[in-house]
């Protein structure tokens, strides 16, 4: 599939950070990122009439109504129930380079008000519903939006680079387990508990990803503000976290932790690691000569490998302001990859490293703290076994400054 641009947390854990929306491997090149991490906008405040709820098979009825031919098959599913109001701006800059957005800029709205829902929790039903569709036969995407039962279109983006698939996508069945169902399923295993002694200023977020092996439902009840920084909520805070089978609709896991809501009190980054390297799509390559290395050329000779163009960088942003690491077919953490490497447009390896995960850069022709020009590439060499068609996913995480956000990009 394409790059995803999808705010993400953290990779290793749901709930260790709320700055952000955690969404996993299913993301095609969507403008969400403007409205949920770029526009970090406010919350509202104040008590609100209940809304009128849906769960989400309301939502996915309500949004298939309005997507029109050809076919479009449904990639994502994301309810939101937050305490207080959010109004985001709908940034259309971060539109990626050579896709086009219908309806074009100037006719979308420049923000999005997020209701909010002081209702019950436990009822798996949302007031806010975003889902994205995809159409792999003509390389677009399109968000539509539930709010209180209702849907609208909000854009679509297509172009060749947009979106692609991997190998047999056919979207989210129709079948799966309601959030309905899932939310009584984290109820009985402590959501219930969890809800009868934190009634105030809980959210919710329900999220139901598409290209792990099996479906899953995963659901976030927190204290903390669920969008916008600085975050707001207490430094001593508890979350719930669930996974419920979408199949089968069996509990994964479940389990309260404490939180600090007013660790990002200093603001947010000045944008996405994803709009400050402005990457293009990852293409496949064999290691050129004969005993070349990581260090010496970015790929093993021989070797199977990736390079991911760089397009427009900031000035701003440098090697040591992400990890990466790749991700399987099941959305964990592979042990395939052999190393890493940075180069500059001259071909030149800036940085490299060696191991499954990339954590520390080796300096070549320069160093972790060298800005990365436009025109440079990320390349990943996978070692000697084809991987082509294995859906992997080159993930590129944020740091520093770039912190909470991230993206991951599918390898052919």
């Amino acid at each position: 599939m394409s790059s995803t641009i999808l705010p993400v947390g953290p990779r290793r854990s749901w709930s260790t950070s709320r700055t952000m929306l955690v969404v996993g491997v299913v993301s095609v090149a969507v403008l969400l990122v403007a409205v949920l991490a770029a526009g970090l906008g406010g919350s509202g405040g104040g008590a609100a009439a209940p809304g009128n709820p849906v769960t989400s098979s309301a939502a996915e009825r309500a949004g298939g109504e309005s997507a029109p031919s050809p076919p479009w098959l449904l990639a994502l599913v994301l309810g939101l129930d937050l305490w207080n109001s959010t109004t985001l701006p709908l940034n259309t800059s971060s539109a990626p380079a050579n896709c086009t957005l219908s309806p074009p800029p100037e006719l979308l709205p420049r923000s999005l008000t997020i209701p909010s829902f002081r209702g019950n929790l436990s009822t798996g039903a949302a007031v806010f519903w975003i889902l994205e569709y995809v159409a792999p036969s003509t390389n677009s995407s399109m968000v539509v939006l539930v709010t209180n039962g209702v849907a609208r279109p909000l854009y679509t983006l297509s172009g060749p680079a947009c979106v692609t698939v991997y190998a047999g996508f056919a979207g989210l069945p129709t079948d799966l387990v309601d959030s309905g169902v899932a939310a009584q399923a984290v109820d009985q295993n402590g959501g219930a508990q969890y809800l009868a002694a934190h009634r105030t200023g809980t959210s919710l977020e329900m999220l139901l990803l598409s290209s792990l092996a099996t479906p899953e439902w995963e659901f976030g009840y927190t204290q903390c503000s669920l969008l916008g920084l600085p975050q707001t909520g207490p430094k001593s805070a508890f979350d719930f976290d669930a996974s419920v089978n979408a199949i089968t609709g069996a509990v994964l896991n479940a389990s309260p932790e404490t939180v600090d809501c007013q660790q990002n009190v200093t603001g947010p980054p000045p944008n996405t690691i994803y709009s400050a390297l402005s990457p293009g799509v990852p293409e496949p390559v064999k290691g050129s000569g004969t005993g070349g290395t990581i260090a010496s050329q970015g790929c093993t000779s021989g070797d199977y490998c990736y390079e991911l163009p760089v397009g427009n960088a900031t000035a701003e942003v440098t090697p040591a302001d992400f990890e990466l690491y790749v991700s399987n077919a099941s959305g964990r953490t592979s042990s395939v990859p052999v190393g890493y490497a940075v180069l500059n447009p001259e071909g030149q390896v800036v940085v490299y490293s060696l191991g499954a995960e990339e954590s520390t850069w080796t300096p070549g022709v320069g160093n972790a703290s060298t800005p990365i020009s436009p025109g440079s590439s990320i390349w990943v060499d996978m070692g000697t076994a084809d991987p082509s068609g294995l859906n992997y996913e080159l993930n590129v995480q944020g740091e520093g400054p770039y912190a909470n956000s991230g993206a991951g990009f599918s390898l052919p």
